[in-house]
């Protein structure tokens, strides 16, 4: 049976391929999660309406961050207006299936991952996506795929807050915020990668992620304890050189 099943499963998916038709998450209206569908019939993208600075993505993972439940309530319009019905998503991860002729740094079969960071353009909750090619980066061999799909938009604003502490140096001391979130496991990483062997970064975090921020490198504080002289001990009477504040971004 189970046989018969592997059978009908790629007998459709060759059906939809044929149709032009993929899977896909689409917000038809905001509001709650009801209103999100999944469709088995949503229209996929065109390779012959590829531009030239355009990748054709096959998804392989798509993450759900924060930014997609505010895109899901309609939070976002006041920034940017986004018509319904549309895919959501921004994080992916998958397979180039075709590029535009300016596309260079990637190409067809190449594994990937990157944002759709364009609010009026399908998200990444779907089989297929298109991207501009600048928000497509290769993925190293090492990195799976699944945990590529939840990197980008972290990543990213991780970043930008370690990029404004671009005065921190070999053997400065940082103290990172919330550093088991998503955000905050990728600036722990990004300071370590700053102040060096000679540096220390101390990160916040619950008592059941102690084991996953010493993973990473970091000197790990529960927050639920005595943060304040916990912190004082570590230091023992010098101060940090910059704070990471992940909670709140």
């Amino acid at each position: 049976n189970r046989q018969k099943t592997g059978k009908n499963r790629q007998k459709t998916g060759k059906n939809r391929q044929k149709t032009g038709k993929m899977r896909a998450s689409v917000l038809e209206s905001f509001g709650d999660p009801s209103n999100l569908k999944y469709k088995e019939d949503y229209p996929e993208p065109k390779e012959s309406e590829l531009k030239d600075d355009e990748v054709l993505v096959n998804v392989a993972y798509s993450a759900v961050a924060s930014g997609d439940w505010k895109a899901r309530m309609g939070n976002v319009q006041l920034v940017y207006k986004m018509n319904l019905p549309r895919v959501i998503g921004i994080d992916f991860s998958g397979t180039v299936a075709a590029v535009g002729k300016a596309v260079k740094h990637v190409a067809v079969g190449d594994n990937v991952f990157g944002t759709q960071d364009n609010p009026k353009e399908q998200g990444t909750l779907a089989e297929k996506v298109v991207v501009p090619s600048k928000f497509v980066a290769r993925l190293d061999p090492s990195v799976p795929l699944d945990q590529a799909g939840a990197i980008p938009t972290a990543a990213l604003a991780a970043d930008g807050g370690v990029q404004k502490l671009d005065y921190l140096k070999e053997g400065d001391k940082v103290l990172v915020i919330g550093g088991a979130g998503c955000v905050g496991a990728c600036a722990v990483q990004m300071c370590l990668n700053r102040v060096g062997k000679a540096g220390l970064v101390i990160a916040t975090g619950g008592s059941r992620n102690k084991e996953y921020l010493e993973s990473l490198g970091a000197t790990f504080v529960d927050y639920a304890g005595d943060e304040r002289g916990e912190i004082e001990r570590i230091l023992g009477g010098s101060k940090v050189d910059a704070v990471f504040d992940s909670v709140w971004m």
